[in-house]
């Protein structure tokens, strides 16, 4: 098991990403579900208290306090 630190939200397992609203940040962090190593950020905007992403398809959905954003690709 491996664990990430720094990181404040509610995780999201979609095949081999893990992906997490990360309140503090504002930014969709997707790690690597083997690894717990980071792949990539993206900036979602201001968000709620306790933010969480959704997977539908190739699409990952992120509740903002402004709207929705989406990131295409896992």
């Amino acid at each position: 098991g491996w664990t990430a630190t720094g990181i404040f939200g509610t995780p999201v397992v979609a095949g081999n990403r893990v992906h997490v609203a990360d309140r503090e940040t504002g930014e969709l962090v997707v790690l690597d579900l083997r690894t717990g190593r980071e792949v990539s950020r993206h900036h979602a905007g201001r968000l709620p208290n306790f933010p969480s992403a959704t997977v539908s398809g190739d699409w990952v959905f992120v509740g903002s306090l402004d709207g929705v954003t989406a990131f295409r690709g896992r």
